[in-house]
């Protein structure tokens, strides 16, 4: 897996892709970073989550603005959830500011590869789809 330098609304971190996770997650060091820098940063709600052995796990989620991994690569308006998975200490991430960029973010893209031997990360931009159009009923 390769670890990249990213900023999250401003404030340096270490992020992962986690192609197997279904959401993207901060560690507590990087919820308690933007708190510090926007006191009115705050968590949104909670997720139910399940684990990989079926157990049930409850955890907040706050919304950040912008992920930033490279100049050309910007992520904005990302719910993650807060949780200090074990993941984060197998990477020494539990003391540093740290983001796991699951599918939530990835599905963004059209194609997302990885390179193990080369330690590369490869994304395709989706083709652009306009946005559905709402549907109207008319009541009489």
């Amino acid at each position: 897996m390769q670890a990249l330098d990213c900023t999250v609304d401003g404030i340096p971190a270490t992020a992962f892709v986690d192609s197997g996770a279904e959401v993207s997650a901060a560690n507590a060091p990087l919820l308690a970073a933007l708190a510090r820098r926007n006191p009115g940063f705050g968590e949104i709600g909670t997720i139910r989550l399940i684990d990989i052995t079926g157990g049930e796990i409850l955890e907040r989620v706050a919304m950040v603005n912008k992920i930033q991994l490279t100049a050309a690569l910007t992520f904005i308006d990302c719910p993650l959830v807060i949780a200090d998975f074990l993941v984060f200490g197998v990477w020494g991430l539990r003391q540093r500011p740290a983001l796991l960029i699951g599918m939530n973010l990835l599905r963004q893209f059209g194609r997302v590869s990885i390179d193990y031997g080369l330690k590369e990360l490869r994304f395709d931009l989706a083709a652009y789809r306009p946005p559905p159009k709402p549907l109207i009923a008319m009541v009489d």
